[in-house]
């Protein structure tokens, strides 16, 4: 009887503190290239980046950890080194990986919020391709002085427009909470 009460309370033990750490998020990051320095974790503010964490890297190797009260928006920037890593989090353990030299190629794995978010920028990514290619033809109709082309241009552009405001709807909707 004792041995089985023991192995409950060891299993209990062992779930109290899996639920614990199931709130809590933890980032862990290897970034090649990246110069040993501080590695600083913000959040957006009133007034700019407001500084939540700050951390060394050590061989492009660093760790962040904390609990966070609802899915948030985070950046990680470097002391000596200009650019930043954006990130969209949850409580849970999320990779970051990449090479400094390539920022906008870091890969972020495990956060389900991130994986969301990664879906808003593709529709913006692909709007802002499609905007700039239209602006290019809005200038050189306007420098030949076609009027229709202008015309026909800017309506096909409120329609893209709508279709982007749509698309970002429906994924909106996906998560209500977030």
């Amino acid at each position: 009887m004792k041995k089985i009460l023991v192995t409950i309370s060891a299993i209990c033990a062992v779930l109290f503190i899996a639920s614990c750490n199931s709130d809590k998020f933890t980032i862990k990051a290897k970034i090649a290239h990246l110069a040993d320095q501080k590695v600083i974790l913000h959040r957006p503010g009133t007034y700019g980046l407001e500084p939540v964490d700050t951390v060394e890297s050590v061989d492009g190797e660093f760790i962040f950890t904390g609990k966070l009260d609802r899915n948030d928006y985070r950046i990680i920037t470097f002391e000596d080194a200009s650019g930043e890593i954006d990130l969209y989090i949850d409580n849970s353990d999320i990779k970051v990986t990449g090479d400094y030299v390539h920022l906008d190629s870091v890969k972020v794995k495990g956060s389900p919020a991130m994986d969301y978010y990664e879906e808003f920028a593709e529709v913006q990514r692909e709007h802002n391709s499609y905007v700039n290619g239209k602006v290019e033809e809005l200038q050189q109709a306007q420098i030949d002085g076609d009027t229709a082309k202008v015309d026909a241009i800017y309506a096909e552009y409120l329609e893209k427009q709508k279709e982007f405001v749509r698309d970002n709807f429906e994924i909106a909707k996906k998560r209500p909470a977030d």
